[in-house]
């Protein structure tokens, strides 16, 4: 037993680790119920309205009709929805959360597969495995709400990520590397990367374009580097390019910047609309509501900068600033509630062109923390990764051109970067000199991960009681007037905690949420919704 557990070590902490994380995330599901339009898209009936159907029963013909209007007339998002629809429709709120735990415990597998890749597994592989599950621990709440137990967000914005890593996976480690020495292709793998890339770039904008100019980066890199374009890269190109242009050239997307709540923004001035969205999108990703992920994140630019210095990677001077200026950005961030951009914007006058100018300066500020990771993945012969990193800045950059900045759109930069971090901090620790240091970092912070993973599950346990009573209680009035019985109104309970939920029809300019939940249980138009505390 003793040589079995000494040949197996490492495999078998590393099969219980990813078993405890999937059961974790098994259970976390439990607590996940629908809102807000999550009704709507189950009974077909959000932005376009299809006859003929009671509740969640409707053909496949109708659920094709449901999505060629929602494509006609609000967006292009509608590969996710289809899957959406049918888990929802077909196999219920159980089936769609055991879907969506899978996906998500798939995503950190893969940055694990990845990572261990990228570092060539000179680190034990259940470390690697631990610290890679822990990281789901980065999403904080408001980011988890909107972009993670908001059915209709994570399945466009978060399950797509599974597919654009396991391209990555495949592509880098797979084919990829045996492609651009001319080496055979292995036809299982690309068909795998064809459908991953596909399913990536026709889901949602910023998975999309992320996805879309992974593959298209790799392609002019490696033409330049090797004086000719390879059919794999042509391949794949044209399935990225046709997955995205699907996804953008919906006309509904045109017709949704004319809805009340993007108007006002697309009739401003051009500086001014850009202005506003870099200060939402600077705030959106590094503000009040991501400070575990901005600990992880500048932490490790911080290694970065410090590594570039001594192994004398890039110019000294401009490593030097981006030290200095990364530590200012961390210590404000974390003594200021508000987090440091926040903080400085609200310093200086709200002048446009004083507030332009400070703009520009934290631009400059982060230009600097993306020459140093540019710069040290570039001297680590990590082209691959530095990509990745780019096409995790313009999974935010689209956003700079978007009405608002809603707390999920960090979420696709959150979980890119870890593959980053992970390489930075992994590169450190494979120095023996530095393996105490970060293991004592690296410590507190997780255990910072796990109790946000623990606390933001128990919020949501705390309010499935009333989220199953109330589910419980709108089924069993619809049965009754479904046998005749004259039922006009219904009272509810409103939820003990609302943090850990999304929007819900009790609240002030909601009240709209009543009518996709009337559809989704086939209540009657005029039937009321009371809610009590």
């Amino acid at each position: 037993m003793k040589d079995i557990w000494k040949a197996y070590k490492d495999t078998i902490l590393v099969a219980g680790i990813a078993l405890l994380f999937l059961i974790f995330l098994i259970i976390q599901h439990q607590f996940l119920y629908m809102h807000h339009d999550d009704y709507g898209y189950a009974s077909l009936s959000y932005a376009y309205l299809v006859d003929g159907v009671s509740g969640t029963n409707y053909s496949l013909g109708q659920i094709f009709e449901f999505l060629i209007g929602h494509y006609q007339i609000w967006g292009g998002r509608i590969l996710y929805y289809f899957f959406e629809i049918v888990l929802l429709g077909y196999t219920g709120l159980a089936g769609y959360r055991i879907v969506q735990a899978l996906a998500i415990f798939g995503i950190f597998f893969a940055i694990y597969k990845i990572i261990c890749k990228i570092l060539e597994n000179k680190i034990e592989r259940w470390k690697l495995t631990l610290t890679c599950m822990l990281l789901y621990g980065v999403i904080e709440i408001m980011t988890f709400r909107t972009g993670i137990f908001w059915i209709s967000a994570a399945v466009s914005y978060v399950i797509p990520i599974l597919f654009l890593l396991i391209y990555i996976y495949m592509y880098m480690f797979k084919i990829g590397k045996q492609q651009t020495n001319s080496k055979s292709k292995n036809i299982l793998y690309m068909c795998i990367m064809g459908v991953g890339i596909f399913l990536a770039t026709f889901s949602q904008e910023q998975v999309g374009v992320a996805s879309l100019m992974f593959v298209l980066i790799y392609t002019v890199y490696n033409a330049i580097k090797n004086k000719k374009i390879s059919k794999l890269d042509i391949i794949m190109s044209i399935i990225a390019v046709i997955g995205f242009a699907i996804l953008m050239l919906a006309p509904g997307n045109q017709l949704r910047k004319e809805h009340p709540t993007s108007i006002d923004f697309y009739q401003k001035p051009l500086i001014e609309r850009t202005f506003q969205g870099l200060k939402s999108t600077i705030e959106g990703n590094f503000g009040a509501d991501n400070k575990i992920f901005g600990l992880f994140f500048f932490t490790t630019v911080l290694i970065a900068s410090v590594q570039n210095i001594r192994k004398k990677y890039g110019n000294k001077w401009i490593n030097s600033i981006s030290i200095l200026s990364t530590a200012g950005i961390t210590f404000f961030m974390f003594i200021k509630t508000e987090g440091y951009f926040t903080y400085i914007y609200n310093l200086v006058s709200q002048h446009k062109y004083i507030l332009g100018a400070t703009i520009l300066f934290t631009v400059l500020q982060l230009g600097l923390i993306a020459y140093t990771i540019t710069i040290y993945l570039w001297n680590k012969k990590s082209e691959g990764i530095i990509n990745l990193f780019y096409c995790a800045i313009i999974s935010q950059g689209v956003m700079i051109v978007a009405p608002y900045f809603a707390s999920r759109s960090s979420i696709v930069f959150e979980i890119l970067y870890c593959i980053i971090g992970l390489k930075i901090i992994g590169d450190l620790y494979k120095e023996k000199d530095a393996k105490q240091i970060i293991t004592c970092m690296i410590i507190p912070f997780l255990l910072i991960c796990l109790l946000n993973m623990l606390m933001i599950t128990k919020g949501y346990y705390e309010n499935s009681y009333v989220n199953a009573q109330n589910d419980q209680k709108l089924r069993a009035v619809s049965e009754q007037i479904a046998n005749g019985e004259e039922i006009t109104q219904i009272t509810l309970k409103q939820l003990p905690n609302i943090l850990y939920s999304g929007e819900q029809p009790y609240t002030e300019g909601n009240d709209y949420i009543k009518y996709y939940m009337r559809q989704y249980y086939n209540l009657p138009e005029d039937f009321v919704i009371n809610y009590e505390k």
